[in-house]
């Protein structure tokens, strides 16, 4: 069943939620052999992400320094 392999993390920021996001993914790679094109990344607000160009460059380096393609 998909369902039983979705997680939902909540954090008190989005860089927070980038980092825990990030940190998942790259372990699931690394030692459960999953793909990057495995994954999905949803948010309820997007513009909480988008607004700032700062704000998601910031994000973007999270995944690129954990080797996620973004």
């Amino acid at each position: 069943n998909a369902l039983n392999n979705v997680n939902v993390i909540s954090c008190d920021n989005p860089r927070d939620e980038a980092l825990a996001a990030a940190n998942i993914v790259s372990k699931l790679v690394c030692e459960e052999n999953y793909r990057f094109k495995d994954f999905i990344l949803v948010a309820r607000n997007a513009d909480n992400y988008q607004n700032n160009i700062l704000r998601q460059c910031e994000l973007n380096k999270i995944f690129v320094l954990q080797h996620i393609p973004t």
